[in-house]
């Protein structure tokens, strides 16, 4: 989890949460789309998605949201100790027009589920909100050390 705090009193004003799921895996730690366990490989490919973005309305609009998700794209940079995959997942509500808007400004873009083989049921999945979630990606900088000559 990553937290954002008042530098004058140290108060909690807006945090993300950031992890690694395997293909398939849904938001609440659902099952795979998979009919056997040993059907592809590719299944086992872990997936950085972050989650639970929320900034307090008293602090929205001064760029604490952008902040928290350059974080949580440090944090995937970092954490994996190979260079498979440098991307970063996320589902958002159809209807937030805001955090569509911030996403896009960030470089995040739509995606159909199924290219990762998820449907839009599994996207929706786990939610305990109304509304159409989609699935956001944005392609991450490979360091240098990872790039082929």
């Amino acid at each position: 989890m990553i937290v954002a705090c008042n530098a004058k009193n140290g108060q909690v004003i807006g945090f993300a949460e950031v992890d690694a799921r395997p293909l398939g895996s849904s938001q609440s730690g659902g099952s795979t789309n998979s009919t056997s366990p040993t059907d592809d490989k590719s299944k086992d490919i872990l997936r950085s998605y972050m989650y639970n973005l929320a900034v307090d309305q008293k602090w929205k609009r001064k760029g604490i949201a952008s902040e928290l998700v350059r974080a949580c794209e440090d944090f995937v940079l970092n954490m994996h100790t190979s260079c498979i995959e440098k991307k970063l997942y996320l589902r958002v509500r159809k209807t937030n027009h805001a955090a569509v808007a911030l996403y896009e400004k960030m470089g995040y873009k739509e995606m159909n589920p199924e290219t990762i083989e998820l449907s839009k049921e599994d996207i929706n999945s786990g939610s305990l909100e109304d509304g159409e979630l989609i699935l956001f990606a944005r392609d991450l900088p490979i360091p240098a050390e990872c790039l082929l000559d």
